[in-house]
């Protein structure tokens, strides 16, 4: 699934904490007895020193530490592989893998797109993505974003790499059909990118008079196989009518990216804070953007970067990848001076991961491909595989290290798998008992009781405690004696959430929609105000700002509230405004017609 659940990405905290327990032991009892610190490893260390500033600054401690952790467990992955992965011969058969991986999710995206099957495992894929493929992932844009990172490795294998004939020929075949899975996926911009990408990958090895014939016979399949798909699967395709429909791009995503801009101008130094862009996005909503659910990410994750990290976050980031691009280039010169010609793994190496992130840079454009773990990880990977190749250029930036050198990195190692492994534990439990919880939604007693236990374990998530108040709400709502007691106990839950995230625009208006329950109405105005500046156009809360002014019998401004909420949201999607609506045109009715009575 990308590794986007959080009981995902505890498998991948695991699985870190035994990556660097095993690096700990090489320092001991391996050969590992060296520390080597390419240039780009002060752009990630400076990035690791700011996040954890970031993350103490933060509005929302528990949106910051998912963050957090994301980081923690990329940047121990990154230094772990530079570290321990320095020969060809490891980065030949990670690539390797991944072309087999990538040949299993294309013939399962494949499927699905020739079948339009909704399953993924257990899971129903949303209605919008029946007619592509998606592999593992849910959504098919992630799916080619990973493959446009493992096909050119594949490519370059086959093509450059030093291996059997046979090898070579298999992987070609499994690079064809990554990019068929590439193409089924009817992600545009991984179909943009991998164009880009492969007309670059194909211009470098015409450079080598050796590949040339072997660069143009690709580039004239690859072109003949994508339009043959194009022709045969795609020719009627809405995404892309949708997309220059009138003569105009036409997509949700740029009303998203100018929310990302507004916040990044608003905070243009630290950004909103690590992961916040969805928990403010409310705060920025344009009128005419009423998604069902939330964005959760600009779609855009150089935008996201800016919007979350601040120009400051976004500089360092941009220094990593400088640093990783300038180290591709001094080693590609220096390997083309020794092997001036002729297959060469490093060489392979160099031009298909160095492909697979120019790739994956340009789709990030338009995607947000680097908020998914998976798709994350493996562009880690592949820079830090491309770094550790400074080997081979310089000398300057290995660090042999004494025993205190080995108990010092020792220490630091240990403390951030003590601390994955600390966190993974605390988050597995939590997500064992939201799940124990989703699956009593027919008992709310039980399920409140559960959510209190998964509130025990996590006590800084405010989903969970604005979850909890919503069941005293509801249980308050049903009329039975011990209502006011009920309601209470749903403001004190309500009241948790709200000082956990002060950006959540439900818990005023749910504060205040309860003050009117108990007939407080006066002491409810300020929460429904509260509310209004935290999510303005949104038509759910709208309506909710109409429901009050019934409350206080307001009936003429209740209609304005109800008109402009289902002037963005119509009635078949939004039937508590136009329910209310009718209502009140009746009470305004029945008062303009008793006078004359």
């Amino acid at each position: 699934m990308g590794g986007v659940q959080p009981e995902d990405f505890v498998v991948i905290q695991g699985l870190t904490v035994i990556t660097t327990l095993l690096w700990v032991f090489r320092l001991w009892i391996g050969e590992a007895r060296e520390l080597f610190w390419p240039p780009v490893c002060w752009a990630v260390a400076g990035f690791v020193i700011y996040a954890v500033f970031r993350y103490q600054q933060a509005d929302i401690e528990y949106v910051a530490r998912r963050e957090w952790i994301r980081i923690v467990v990329y940047c121990l992955l990154f230094f772990a592989v530079v570290n321990n992965l320095p020969r060809t011969d490891s980065a030949r058969v990670i690539s390797l893998s991944l072309v087999l991986l990538g040949v299993g999710l294309s013939l399962f995206a494949v499927y699905q797109f020739v079948t339009h099957s909704g399953k993924i495992w257990s899971f129903i894929k949303p209605a919008g993505y029946l007619s592509r493929g998606s592999g593992t992932f849910i959504n098919p844009n992630h799916l080619a974003g990973f493959l446009e990172m493992v096909a050119p490795l594949g490519l370059s294998w086959a093509l450059m790499g030093r291996q059997g004939h046979a090898v070579r020929i298999l992987v070609g075949y499994g690079t064809v059909i990554t990019l068929i899975g590439i193409g089924v996926s009817g992600s545009r911009g991984g179909w943009i990118a991998t164009g880009f990408m492969l007309l670059v990958f194909l211009a470098v090895l015409c450079s080598r008079p050796r590949h040339r014939l072997l660069a143009a016979a690709a580039f004239v399949v690859i072109i003949l196989a994508s339009l043959y798909c194009l022709i045969r699967f795609l020719k009627p395709s809405p995404r892309i009518e949708y997309s220059i429909a009138s003569g105009q791009f036409a997509d949700i995503r740029q009303d998203i990216w100018r929310v990302a801009w507004r916040m990044w101008s608003d905070h243009p130094w630290l950004g909103v804070g690590p992961g916040h862009f969805d928990s403010c996005y409310t705060e920025y909503r344009p009128a005419l953007v009423q998604l069902q659910d939330s964005p959760l990410y600009a779609h855009n994750d150089y935008l996201n970067t800016l919007a979350d990290w601040g120009l400051i976050g976004a500089l360092i980031i941009s220094a990593a990848w400088l640093l990783v691009w300038l180290s591709v280039w001094r080693i590609w010169r220096h390997l083309r001076r020794s092997l001036p010609d002729g297959r060469s793994n490093k060489l392979a190496l160099l031009l298909g991961g160095a492909s697979g992130l120019f790739a994956i840079s340009l789709h990030s454009l338009t995607d947000f491909n680097m908020q998914v773990p998976s798709n994350a990880i493996l562009a880690v990977v592949i820079m830090a595989l491309l770094s550790g190749q400074m080997r081979v250029v310089t000398d300057t930036s290995r660090l042999n290290l004494t025993i205190i050198g080995r108990v010092l990195a020792s220490l630091v190692l240990l403390g951030g798998a003590l601390y994955l492994g600390a966190q993974g534990w605390f988050g597995a439990r939590e997500t064992r008992w939201l799940q124990r919880a989703e699956e009593r939604n027919q008992d709310l007693s039980t399920k409140k009781e559960v959510l209190k236990k998964a509130f025990a374990v996590e006590p800084m998530n405010s989903d969970t405690a604005y979850r909890i108040g919503e069941i005293y709400r509801a249980q308050s709502w049903a009329g039975n004696s011990d209502y006011r007691e009920q309601a209470e106990q749903a403001m004190t839950w309500i009241q948790r959430a709200a000082a956990l995230n002060r950006h959540g625009a439900l818990n005023p208006a749910r504060l205040g929609m309860c003050l009117d329950w108990l007939g407080r109405t006066n002491e409810a105005g300020v929460y429904f105000e509260q509310a209004h500046r935290l999510d303005a156009n949104g038509y759910y809360m709208l309506m909710l700002q109409g429901w009050h002014r019934m409350q206080l019998r307001e009936y003429a401004a209740a209609k304005t509230w109800f008109e402009r909420s289902l002037a963005l949201r119509w009635a078949r999607d939004n039937p508590a405004a136009a329910m209310y609506l009718e209502i009140a045109n009746r009470k305004l009715a029945e008062a303009s017609a008793s006078p004359k009575r």
